[in-house]
């Protein structure tokens, strides 16, 4: 899961997937069909995330979850679809309930984390973030996580380092860069974040929450007209797949500006 975001932007690769691997692949007869329909399934809510169709991924995971209950990474998706759906409180319990079943993977920490940010939980967020890293360095979603945390307490320094470690390791990871641009923006450094948005968006055009965020940036540099044409993007983007939540977030902004 690496998010996006995110969120976007997740990464569904396990650093340790023995057991999951021995449910989906169990060469005894009696459990082909589970194995392959579990194999399908898993392959398909991947792609249903992949396509930002969130509530179809929502669905499919429900699937995989009534063949295969202790597949830790199939809670984990689950709570990835509830998560850009908006559902946070509901996936915080999806992800607990990944970690229970298998404690070793360090996206379920990441994850949780993210969740735990947006609920301006800063101090579990950290927890969780630290705790991925610790499991896996190479964790990108745990050092956005941690270098937002830094960004909110001020420490600009140590913000950028958590950054460019994540870009360092996944340099065409298009949300490493929408993130650092909303840090740099929270801390008034609006031209560093104007070139970040900009490369996040050169690198994928089809994140609403990209020119959403751009927007706000404009708005605060007061270069409306721009901002505008970003929130035409993201609702355009937001009708299909339908994104409701942006949808609306972008329409209500736009028609504030427009009514000024």
């Amino acid at each position: 899961m690496k998010f996006l975001l995110l969120l976007l932007i997740f990464s569904f690769v396990s650093c340790e997937k023995n057991e999951e691997q021995n449910v989906l692949f169990d060469d005894n007869s009696s459990n082909v069909y589970s194995a392959e329909a579990s194999l399908s399934l898993y392959l398909k809510s991947q792609n249903l995330m992949k396509q930002q169709k969130y509530k179809e991924a929502e669905k499919s995971y429900e699937k995989l979850l009534n063949i295969e209950p202790n597949f830790s990474k199939a809670w984990e998706g689950l709570a990835e679809s509830k998560i850009m759906q908006g559902d946070l409180e509901i996936s915080i319990e999806h992800l607990n309930k990944a970690i229970i079943l298998n404690s070793n993977i360090s996206t379920h920490y990441s994850i949780r984390a993210l969740v735990n940010y947006y609920l301006n939980l800063f101090d579990k967020a950290t927890k969780d973030a630290t705790l991925a890293n610790s499991i896996d360095p190479k964790d990108t979603l745990a050092l956005i996580v941690l270098g937002a945390i830094k960004s909110f307490e001020g420490d600009t320094v140590t913000s950028n380092n958590y950054y460019e470690e994540a870009i360092q390791i996944s340099p065409d990871d298009s949300s490493i860069y929408f993130w650092r641009a909303k840090s740099l923006r929270f801390n008034g450094m609006y031209e560093n974040a104007l070139i970040d948005f900009n490369k996040a968006i050169i690198m994928d055009r089809s994140r609403a929450s990209y020119f959403y965020e751009r927007s706000v940036l404009y708005i605060q540099i007061n270069e409306l007209d721009k901002a505008k044409s970003d929130l035409e993007e993201a609702i355009e983007i937001s009708k299909n797949p339908r994104n409701s939540l942006m949808l609306e977030k972008s329409k209500l902004l736009l028609n504030s500006l427009n009514n000024e």
